[in-house]
């Protein structure tokens, strides 16, 4: 319990000064003040009772974190029955009422507030961590923190909305514990307990009564006095078997624990007790405080963003990525790894920040802006060293990558590729004046796109690339051969390449191929189908293995037959083939008409055991599990393989999607998807993304990033479009799958096919980078948005907080050894005094006005993990 110090003020009685030896009133040295008799002695502030104060207010944030994690869960609070944070939209603006919310534990008073909402779009509205609404395409990013509202729109005002508000009050929770159904307790079970007042029940799961217990004490001390009478062997079994205390209590307990925490209830009361004991500390005043895990009447400012370009010392404006938080009046810090300085706005037009005087340093493309550099972590309660972020993040909204309708079709290989110097390499096919193969490239992340090379003279029917580092691998079919070549984007000349005919010789019809690269980079995976002399009445699936020597050129192994069927009335048809640990698994569909439509969709590998798919029709070998059987069309399976260092699973995760009918929607294909987590022995039971028989869904491309986000991009009618193709796409972010959101929509005029998606995970991807074809306004079109880069380590940090109105500020800094803090008040030094890793800042004003605190960490090196761990204080 917190034990509060009663202050007493000094009362001088104004009728009696203190007057030296020669009758001359006293001066106070310290104060200037004039000095008279007491009447009341005031309250001597010592460290003890100060540091009295500090560890009540730490003992009380501790409760406030302890009882709010203890609730759990992000929600809004209801207020005198009032829930807050009512959203609305119109047109393409949202608004909100205020209300009192917790993310993370933290306790947020949010205003009232309104922000744009994106066209053609859905959007999540969510409280983040900081305090601030915010609005992102991602539901796990909204779900992260606290979701609120969702909204989708189009052009020009809103399709649909959803209140995703979680409302917790003190009336639902008592709700719940009315709800609570503690068990009878038995020998087994813990739970509530009658109690027997007599001494011959032979219940196991009453308890007895005090009274009960005491007769039997009293027989027994009766009994032990009666010499003549002795306790027979019945008795003492009798005796022996009755409950002790401890077991009486052991019950007790365990229904105490059976019951509902009630200590959840005490959330609003913590929050207001911590408010007290900060009050505690400072007389006639309004206290703040944070440990950047919670805060109260103080608002850390995070806004941050950053130069388009390079800014050479004299510039007296410049552009952004984002202005939204900069506003005239305001400072801000401006920086790289090698210089900073502090300026301030003058005004703000668009993405253009104006100064109010000119930078006195140059700075690089991508400088950092930013009122807070430091970084909160509040599960350490810490404000920690942020650095230069190198990071951009490159949005390309339908760049052309050709003006002609040049052929992307063909799921189960890559269209489009990443090389190691970051150009995206695009290979399509075209048909006129020949048929023939023609690369693109963007050196300058999808802005824009030239042609690179090509092949001619092959009257091919599918093609696919693959690369590592800079040399580009590609895979090509036509009539009866497949063929291969390699160059390197960097040299290659925009000549025709000339090809090989391989890995496979001549076959009497081939079909779909696919291509996979080992993570090393030493070795090429190739799968097709093809008829061939042998098997002449059926399409199978066909393997090679390529070599990749130091020049880069490729050695094919012998191709080898996979699939052995030879009837007409069973097909495989397009693979679609990964790599684990140098064995590749080619993942297909199949057709059997023997009796009626048997559709399939399986892997194949030497990886597997067994066969799980048609019997005989697998060559010597290779095993199989077919994990999707219909009566209904299923195809077009696209897969790729996520590793361990990305998604944590001991062998990784294969993901295969792909379309097809089933029962319910038996004439408009819809999109499904599946997972092995053991490298294809088993399978999920297939999740259905899509549903109805109205709009066709199909032809889909699967990809991944770095932090495990699946997307899903396919060709499929939308009911916000016409008829034709529109491309649309699905994400799975933290394994919940959003819904399906149109990326391009088609017209009357155009309709848009077969997207390729970019599959590289080293990349970190918030919408898929892929292409399509457009075939009514002829053109190849290219989406995508990515981040790269990382961040620079820097010694110096600058710290921007508001408060309320006030002349007066003291504030006091909590940071480790060998951290150096300063401190502003509105531009003006603060005076400071330190002791044990604590400073403390004071500063007075001149009149009442908006005060804004500046504190700058300073470290000696950039190897120091060093940190603010609390800021406290009060205004006057």
């Amino acid at each position: 319990m917190y034990n509060k110090e009663v202050w007493k003020d000094e009362i001088p009685d104004l009728t009696r000064p203190v007057k030296d030896t020669a009758g001359k009133q006293k001066i106070d040295p310290q104060t200037g003040r004039p000095l008279y008799e007491l009447v009341q002695e005031g309250t001597r502030i010592t460290s003890a009772r100060l540091n009295h104060i500090e560890g009540g207010i730490e003992g009380a944030h501790n409760l406030v974190e302890q009882l709010a994690k203890e609730l759990g869960g992000n929600f809004v609070a209801a207020i005198d029955g009032v829930q807050g944070l009512q959203f609305t939209a119109k047109e393409l603006s949202v608004s909100w009422t205020p209300g009192v919310a917790y993310v993370g534990g933290r306790r947020f008073e949010v205003a009232a507030g309104d922000m744009p909402l994106n066209a053609t779009q859905g959007q999540y509205l969510y409280l983040d961590n900081d305090g601030v609404v915010k609005k992102t395409t991602s539901k796990a990013t909204a779900a992260a923190a606290l979701l609120l509202f969702y909204v989708a729109t189009d052009a020009s005002g809103v399709i649909s909305t959803t209140d995703q508000r979680m409302n917790v009050n003190i009336s639902e929770l008592i709700k719940k514990l009315d709800n609570v159904q503690v068990p009878v307790a038995s020998v087994d079970t813990a739970g509530i307990v009658k109690l027997n007042d007599t001494l011959t029940s032979t219940s196991k799961d009453q308890a007895p009564t005090a009274n009960a217990i005491k007769k039997v004490n009293d027989g027994l001390t009766a009994h032990s006095a009666d010499t003549t009478k002795h306790i027979t062997a019945t008795e003492r079994s009798a005796w022996n078997g009755k409950a002790d205390a401890s077991a009486l209590a052991s019950v007790s307990t365990d229904v105490l624990k059976s019951s509902y925490n009630i200590q959840n209830l005490q959330r609003e009361v913590a929050y207001l007790t911590l408010k007290q004991a900060a009050s505690d500390r400072i007389n006639n005043g309004t206290t703040f405080g944070s440990t950047f895990a919670d805060s109260f009447n103080m608002t850390i400012d995070y806004t941050k963003t950053a130069t388009t370009a390079a800014l050479s010392a004299g510039a007296t404006s410049f552009s952004v990525n984002d202005a939204t938080g900069f506003s005239a009046g305001k400072e801000f810090t401006i920086y790289d790894d090698v210089n900073s300085e502090r300026v301030t706005v003058s005004s703000v037009s668009g993405t253009t920040i104006t100064l109010k005087a000119a930078l006195t340093k140059a700075y690089k493309s991508g400088a950092n802006v930013a009122r807070t550099m430091a970084v909160a972590d509040a599960t350490n309660r810490a404000l920690k060293f942020g650095g230069w972020s190198t990071q951009v993040t490159n949005t390309v909204t339908d760049t052309t990558v050709v003006n002609s309708a040049y052929g992307t079709t063909g799921n189960g290989g890559r269209k489009l590729i990443r090389l190691s110097n970051g150009w995206l390499v695009v290979v399509v096919r075209v048909t006129s004046p020949s048929i023939a193969r023609y690369f693109y490239v963007s050196k300058d992340n999808g802005a824009t796109f030239t042609q690179l090379t090509y092949t001619q003279g092959i009257a091919d029917e599918d093609a696919c690339i693959a690369s590592f580092g800079t040399k580009v691998y590609c895979l090509m079919s036509n009539g009866a051969n497949t063929y291969s070549l390699w160059f390197d984007a960097t040299t290659v000349t925009n000549n025709s390449q000339t090809v090989i005919l391989s890995p496979d010789t001549p076959q009497t019809a081939v079909g779909k191929v696919s291509l996979a690269i080992n993570e090393a980079g030493t070795e090429l995976h190739a799968a097709w189908t093809s008829k061939n002399s042998t098997y002449p009445n059926s399409f199978n699936i066909r393997y090679a293995k390529g070599t990749i020597n130091a020049d880069g050129s490729v050695t094919w192994s012998a191709a080898e037959q996979v699939t052995v069927a030879n009837s007409s009335t069973t097909n495989f048809n397009t693979p679609s083939v990964i790599v684990k640990n140098g064995v590749a698994y080619i993942v297909a569909q199949s057709l059997n008409t023997v009796a009626g439509n048997d559709y399939k969709i399986g892997i194949i590998s030497r990886g597997l055991n067994g066969n799980g798919w048609y019997s005989d029709t697998f060559n010597s070998g290779w095993g199989a599990r077919a994990f999707y059987t219909s009566s209904y069309a299923q195809n077009f399976p696209s897969a790729i393989f996520v590793s361990q260092s990305i998604n944590g699973l001991a062998n990784g995760r294969i993901w295969v999607a792909w379309g097809g009918l089933d029962a319910t929607d038996s004439n408009i294909q819809n999109i499904r998807v599946a997972y092995s987590d053991d490298v294809g022995a088993t399978w999920t039971t297939p999740q259905k993304l899509t549903n109805g028989n109205s709009y066709i869904q199909a032809v889909p491309s699967i990809s991944a990033d770095r932090q495990g986000t699946i997307f899903i991009v396919f060709q499929g009618q939308s009911p916000a479009g016409n008829p034709p193709y529109s491309i649309r796409a699905i994400k799975n972010v933290a394994g919940v799958w959003g819904s399906v959101y149109d990326v391009k929509l088609s017209t009357t005029s155009s309709g848009m096919t077969s997207p390729s998606v970019l599959f590289d995970p080293s990349m970190e991807v918030t919408e898929p980078i892929f292409i399509y074809m457009d075939t009514g306004n002829p053109k190849v079109g290219f989406y995508g948005t990515w981040t790269i880069g990382g961040e620079m380590p820097i010694t110096q940090n600058d710290v921007r907080f508001t408060l309320s109105n006030t002349d007066e500020v003291v504030t006091w800094v909590q940071h480790d050894a060998g951290l150096t803090v300063t401190a502003a008040l509105n531009g003006q030094a603060m005076d400071k005094t330190s002791a044990n890793n604590e400073d403390e800042f004071s500063k007075a004003l001149s009149s009442v006005q908006a005060a804004e605190v500046r504190l700058n960490m300073n470290r000696s090196s950039t190897n120091d993990d060093l940190k603010i761990t609390r800021i406290l204080g009060g205004i006057g």
